[in-house]
């Protein structure tokens, strides 16, 4: 039987409940036996919670610097880069104690820069592309090179993150079939169709061995108790940046405890097929 490969993974971002909503993922996590990356901001990461997500097992990844309007990673220079994601990688390994080796773009933005700055400083993975994906609730709105690139696993090219090629960096795209597998998706259509989308990329990964990659924000099963930093709720003016208002309006469609009771159904649900089983990004392969 096949290994169907399936990779939960958390982007913490900046917020003011950062510690609780972590302890909530962790128990989560905990409950069905998953092993996970989280991918931490690293200016709103503290010794307290990198230590105790690296205590329980799971992998400790890169989520940028500032998650703010000037880390736009699809528009900044490879200098800017090079000089924010180092600062990035540089305290989250302090932090950890560990080699850091996977990255995820803030906003899941990202350029060939990007790959460059990643290979130089020793990186092994990223997982920011969203291959096919096609919706309304992205912060990259509607993303040409989502669309072209490959769903399996590639090494990316210097000259395009969306093109296969010969760094050393290997993309895990997250998965979508135009719909993202991602928690915004559960909340807006709820438990039955995220289990439906998950049948149709078991399948593919039965075939392919292709992972699925899920995401899922902490903050999420808090949210109603949220304050998010002053760029993360500024007007959508800048929905080039933030995306079509669309995704404040679906944020306050359940609470926080309500996506904790969701996300336990459809775990519950991905751990009971056959041949499933949970890594981390670093140990997919």
């Amino acid at each position: 039987m096949k290994k169907v490969k399936v990779l939960i993974t958390l982007d913490v971002d900046p917020n003011d409940k950062i510690s609780e909503s972590l302890d909530i993922s962790l128990a989560l996590l905990r409950k069905y036996g998953i092993k996970s990356t989280f991918f931490f901001t690293a200016n709103y990461a503290t010794s307290k919670d990198v230590l105790k997500v690296v205590k329980e097992g799971h992998e400790i990844g890169c989520h940028g610097l500032n998650h703010d309007d000037y880390e736009e990673l699809n528009k900044l220079s490879y200098a800017e880069q090079l000089k924010t994601i180092t600062k990035a990688t540089q305290k989250l390994e302090r932090l950890s104690g560990k080699k850091v080796v996977s990255f995820r773009g803030p906003r899941v933005k990202i350029s060939n820069e990007t790959v460059k700055v990643l290979d130089e400083l020793g990186y092994k993975y990223d997982s920011t592309v969203g291959s096919q994906r096609v919706d309304l609730i992205s912060s990259n709105f509607i993303n040409f090179g989502w669309i072209f690139a490959s769903r399996k696993p590639y090494h990316m090219s210097f000259k395009s993150p969306f093109r296969r090629g010969k760094s050393k960096i290997m993309e895990v795209p997250i998965s979508a079939l135009f719909v993202p597998f991602i928690s915004t998706t559960l909340r807006i259509f709820g438990v039955w169709f995220m289990k439906r989308l998950f049948d149709l990329l078991y399948f593919e990964s039965r075939i392919t061995g292709k992972p699925i990659v899920y995401l899922v924000h902490p903050y999420e099963f808090v949210y109603e108790k949220t304050k998010f930093t002053p760029d993360l709720v500024k007007p959508n003016r800048k929905w080039l940046i933030h995306g079509l208002p669309i995704r404040g309006w679906v944020s306050g469609r359940h609470k926080g405890d309500e996506l904790i009771e969701m996300n336990k159904k459809l775990f519950s649900y991905m751990k009971k097929k056959e041949g499933v089983e949970f890594v981390t990004v670093n140990n997919f392969r």
